[in-house]
């Protein structure tokens, strides 16, 4: 998919760990996204971390020339790749947009969703997190 932008792999991410979230219940975060670190970081920087993603957002998900943006997100290392989040934190963002989601759709329809709407609406859900517009449970 030449043309999918970061908010796909971050959907795709996401959704794997919420189905993992159902067909493994009583893990925390942090054992369903196989980190720590991930876990523990508090949902009250939902709004922070969204509005630092989306500046990244537009960058292609393959870009053999420019692969940092996907690196920033996606790799974990040995060394810091963002100040202040651990590595992969979009393990940990994919999860609670999807949570977001799934207040207004039901999960067999994102499931099912085309690549681009996946994309669609995973800007649509970070643009209202990045503004603050969280529900009870996210």
């Amino acid at each position: 998919m030449p043309s999918a932008d970061l908010t796909l792999p971050l959907f795709a991410e996401g959704l794997v760990t919420y189905v993992s979230s159902i067909l493994s219940p009583g893990h925390s975060d942090g054992q369903l996204l196989l980190q720590d670190d991930l876990g523990t970081l508090p949902a009250s920087r939902l709004p922070e971390i969204a509005g630092r993603f989306l500046a990244d957002a537009d960058a292609r998900a393959i870009d053999p020339a420019h692969p940092e943006a996907f690196a920033r997100w996606f790799m974990g290392s040995k060394e810091n790749r963002q100040p202040g989040l651990p590595n992969r934190a979009d393990y940990w963002l994919g999860l609670h947009v999807i949570r977001h989601i799934l207040h207004q759709y039901a999960l067999r329809e994102v499931a099912s969703w085309s690549a681009s709407k996946a994309q669609v609406q995973m800007r649509a859900a970070l643009l209202q997190i990045a503004q603050g517009e969280l529900t009870d449970t996210d």
